[in-house]
């Protein structure tokens, strides 16, 4: 069977169409790589466990991977049936690493507590979303308004 002028023109829109779909996609993929991705720690209201929420964060952000990424985890979960780790006034007085020892200072709103978890549990699961995205690290050094927390 024959295909009239009027078909063979729609087979070749509806191919082109296809065609310059799959190349947007493609560069839009590419041009969309530039962030990693990052799995955060939080209790939940629901069970004991820690629960996880995946975020992809810039790959190359100005204040550096591991600060932006403990800012994040001040701003606490986005599911809704996740705690926060620590009150939500809580600020990041400072962050940076050297020799593989992360150093973060926390304000005094740490020591209200949240969520019925005591602080030591809340620095414990601080530590644990440290650990677990940034594995060069050997030692997460957590003062609370200026004071070090020893371990």
């Amino acid at each position: 069977m024959m295909q009239t002028k009027s078909e063979k023109a729609l087979s070749f829109l509806c191919i082109g169409v296809f065609i310059v779909s799959l190349t947007v996609s493609i560069v839009c993929w590419f041009a969309g790589q530039k962030r990693n991705r990052y799995v955060f720690y939080f209790p939940s209201y629901d069970s004991k466990n820690l629960c996880t929420e995946i975020r992809f964060l810039p790959n190359k952000p100005i204040q550096g991977c591991e600060k932006l990424f403990v800012e994040e985890l001040l701003l606490g979960p986005m599911t809704n049936r996740y705690k926060q780790i620590f009150p939500r006034d809580t600020e990041l007085s400072y962050c940076f690493l050297k020799d593989k020892i992360l150093y973060v200072g926390l304000s005094d709103a740490v020591l209200s507590g949240v969520d019925g978890m005591t602080i030591k549990e809340s620095i414990d699961v601080f530590k644990i979303n440290i650990v677990k995205n940034f594995t060069f690290i050997n030692k997460i050094d957590v003062s609370i308004d200026g004071k070090s927390i020893s371990d």
